[in-house]
Formats: structure tokens, sequence, C-alpha cells
């Protein structure tokens, strides 16, 4: 049996997390820093620049983001430079890591902070020495303002601003830095959409408003990742309703973010395009390869359902060649049929063609993906149609 850690443990094990995440973040950073440049080659006439007196000392900037400790001695060299350079940024984080005391090192790391904003290596501390001191407040608000700050960061930031949730009043401090930055939304937003998100935050941040294209970006990965209702909540601001039919159903177009709208194929087999001043969609067909036209994902609850579609030929009757409307699981789906049900409207027949036909959704089919596909005729000839519209109801 295992028992449960007590609740100061627990806070220290999550503050160790969180403190973890943003040195992986910092470090990969710094990492990166050092391969896109070789230090400089130092000339002696130099010799009184800040930087220069800390790399001849041993230390460069890279390195300080990695380190939580600097011995004692390199407080002497962080003097020297400072007097060198009293705008330079770095002499103060040295310094602050030369101290044991989290209270004296934090007014020097906020002081490299002020001089230069997105000096990685003074906020890294500066969160760090916040956190570790229980000044939660002042540790997650410098973290959430980071993202905004570094956005090539923001994958693995987030995760440890997610992680400082769990702080004392994390969630409200977290709560309320989300609230007030935009960027930090959005940012969080795209990440839980294709991450962990037991607590559903990433619905919390879109009601607090995200940009059009993080909106569309997170519904997206929110699809890849079979989260199909979260998707949908995300789009329509609802939940998925019982019976609903596809978006656009009389196929004009709307503009829709995928894969709830539908999506147009673009192959050499085939030319489709939806007709100006809201036309139908009209699919020519003149490859030899069965081609998707169009796809669109639904979320129909288990029961059974009728689709109906109708189409109108454009073209003289041609044997073999058919557009299929059908209807499949999406994602997975343990023990369900993955093909639910397929209509043909053949080119041999000529004029208006209506079909139905009746299927059955299982419980182990939480998304559906309703596609048109071409199929080639037996004379390689082409032919085209004009589909008005796609409906599914409940049977």
């Amino acid at each position: 049996m295992t028992l449960p850690l007590p609740r100061p443990a627990q806070r220290i094990v999550i503050l160790i997390a969180a403190l973890l995440l943003v040195l992986v973040a910092l470090q990969s950073a710094a990492l990166q820093f050092m391969r896109v440049g070789a230090l400089p080659i130092l000339p002696a006439a130099s010799f009184g620049d800040a930087r220069v007196i800390l790399l001849r000392g041993g230390i460069a900037e890279p390195m300080l983001t990695t380190r939580e400790r600097l011995p004692l001695s390199a407080l002497a060299i962080a003097r020297r430079a400072h007097r060198a350079d009293p705008l330079d940024p770095l002499p103060f984080v040295v310094a602050g890591l030369t101290e044991r005391d989290g209270s004296r090192a934090g007014p020097l790391f906020a002081q490299g902070m002020r001089r230069d904003p997105r000096l990685s290596a003074a906020r890294l501390h500066l969160i760090r020495v916040a956190l570790q001191s229980g000044r939660f407040e002042q540790g997650i608000g410098i973290l959430a303002q980071t993202v905004s700050l570094r956005p090539d960061q923001a994958p693995t930031l987030i995760p440890a601003l997610l992680v400082a949730r769990a702080a004392p009043d994390g969630d409200a401090i977290v709560t309320r830095a989300m609230r007030r930055d935009p960027v930090l939304r959005d940012k969080a937003a795209v990440y839980l959409a294709s991450a962990a998100d037991p607590d559903r935050l990433v619905l919390r941040l879109a009601d607090m408003g995200l940009s059009p294209g993080a909106r569309d970006t997170a519904i997206a990965q929110l699809a890849r990742s079979n989260r199909y209702a979260d998707a949908y909540r995300l789009w329509r601001g609802s939940e998925p309703g019982v019976g609903a039919e596809p978006f656009d159903p009389e196929l004009r177009g709307t503009k829709a973010p995928a894969p709830f709208g539908w999506t147009l194929a673009s192959d050499s087999n085939l030319n489709a395009y939806f007709g100006e001043n809201g036309g139908h969609l009209t699919a020519e067909m003149f490859g030899q390869v069965r081609t998707p036209v169009v796809t669109q994902s639904v979320l129909l609850p288990p029961g059974r359902y009728q689709m109906t579609a109708e189409a109108q030929s454009l073209s003289p009757a041609l044997s073999g060649g058919a557009f299929d409307w059908s209807i499949d699981c999406a994602g997975p789906s343990t023990g369900a049929t993955p093909d639910l049900a397929t209509m043909r409207f053949a080119a041999a027949t000529t004029g208006v063609q209506r079909r139905a036909i009746a299927f059955i959704v299982p419980p182990a089919c939480p998304a559906q993906t309703l596609t048109l596909t071409g199929a080639p005729g037996d004379s390689g000839r082409s032919f085209k149609m004009r589909f008005t519209f796609i409906r599914i109801l409940p049977a």
C-alpha cells in the first residue's frame, strides 16, 4: 500500500517539477544559442568590456541558465565586470548565483532582468527563488510574462506554468495571468490542444477569448488528438447535439475551421469547386484512381440515422464511373464497424439523382467522417456532377 505524501511534501514535489521544466526549457534555449554562434574572439583592446571580463574569468552567458550556484570567487569577477559596464545585466546574475540566501539573490536577478527583460538567465533564477521562497504570485507571474517575451520557448515554458497551477493559490494566479495576457492565452490553448488536459482548461481559455488563428489551430489539433467533443465545443460554443446534420448541408462552401467545415481536395485526378455566389459543389472526375472530393467530421451520438443526398449529372451517361457519399468512424473505434454506410451516384444515370440510406452509429464510434469520393469510369472519359445537399437526420 502506497501512502500519500503529506501536503507540504506534495507542494515541494510540485515546485521541484515546475522548476525542472523551466530549467529544461531555458537550458535548451542556451544550448541553441551556443550552436548558433561560437564564443567571440577577444581582442585585447576590448578587455574592459563586462562580457570579456566574465569570459576571461570562465563565465559565459549560456552556462548561467544551467547553473543554480557559482563559487563565491565568481563574485569578485562580477564586481569587476560591473565596474567596466554598469548597464550590463550579466554581472548581476553572476552575483546572484554566488548567494546562498534567496532573499538576497532575488533582488540581484531582478536588477539583471530590469536591464534586459529578455535575458533568460535572470528570468529563470528570479522565477526559481520566488517559487522556492513561497512568492508564488511573483514567480508564476514572471513565468507567464516570459511566454510572451519568448514565444519560441512556449512549448517548454507552458508545461511549467501548468504544473505551477497545483501550487498554493496557483490555479487562481495562473488564471489571472491567462486572463490578462492574450498571447499567453493563445500559446497555452494551442499547447493544451495536443497535450493531456484532464481539466479541459483549453475550453476555459476559449471562454476568455482566443485569436482566430489560435482558435482554428487548437480545433484542428484537438481533432487530430481524437478529442472531437472538445474540438466541437471550441468551434460551436456548445456540446454536440443529437442528430446534428453536417455543417453547410447544401454544399455552398461556407467557411468553417477544419475538420468541421468542408475540406476540398486538391488532386490531379479531379477538379472540384464550390459555385460562385453561394452555388453548390461541382466535381469533375477525369483520373483513373479513386480520389476524395470533400470531407467533413461530424459527431453523431450512438443511434439510427438516415443519410439523404441529391446530385445532378452534368455530362453524358458513362458506364462504370460514379461519386460515392460515405460515412465512416473517425479515429480509434474499438469494436465498431469502421464503414457505416455508402451511397453511389452513378455516372450512367443522367438528370437528378436522389439517394437515401439508413445506418447505425455504434457506441464505440464517437466521431465520424463524411466523404465524397470519385471513382473512375471504364472508358477513361471524364464525367461531372453537381451536388445540391447532403443531410443526416435521426431515423
